[in-house]
């Protein structure tokens, strides 16, 4: 997981790194992997994107299985969970990451708005990684997180017309029947 992250997310990333990120680091990462890079190679090309005044800007396309970095970021969530507050997730308990579509970054929002002293938020390398984290104080390990990786990365979901601009991965750990019923 990470090793494909830190070959594809640069080619997105808007930190004051992210030339050296992509042009360096994930260079040698991909001469490492000769399918992914060879992969990359087929399918990397232009599309164009729908901006909020309805018009198509021409971005490059990368394909993308996010599905990767929402396992990556549910190891992430769990790893901020203890060492921040050396909680390990219970058994009874999950771990859901996912990118939020409008809707759901409302939701996440108003989960960071509730009453705990269990907050943290970390800028770490400049951008590179940032996170913020809740956890409350009645249900121990019971935690909201988002984190961004690269700055951001623009991230379009075709089946759903959706945009993510300078996206983020929420992962909510939480008794897994409450995150059943958040379906």
């Amino acid at each position: 997981l990470e090793h494909y992250l830190l070959s594809v997310l640069p080619f997105g990333g808007t930190h004051p790194n992210a030339e050296k990120n992509l042009s360096v680091d994930a260079a040698r990462r991909l001469n490492k992997n000769k399918k992914l890079k060879n992969h990359l190679k087929e399918e990397i090309g232009f599309g164009h994107v729908p901006q909020k005044n309805n018009e198509l800007e021409r971005r490059l396309h990368v394909p993308f299985d996010g599905e990767k970095l929402h396992k990556f970021s549910e190891f992430v969530g769990r790893g901020l969970l203890w060492h921040h507050w050396q909680c390990r997730v219970p058994s009874q308990y999950a771990v859901e990451a996912f990118t939020p579509s409008p809707t759901g970054l409302k939701y996440v929002d108003s989960l960071f708005t509730l009453n705990t002293k269990h907050r943290v938020c970390v800028n770490l390398g400049n951008g590179t990684v940032r996170y913020k984290g809740a956890m409350s104080e009645s249900d121990e390990c019971l935690s909201v997180w988002a984190i961004q990786f690269l700055g951001g990365v623009t991230v379009s979901e075709k089946s759903y017309g959706i945009v993510f601009k300078n996206s983020f991965a929420a992962v909510l750990v939480a008794p897994k029947r409450h995150l059943e019923e958040l379906g």
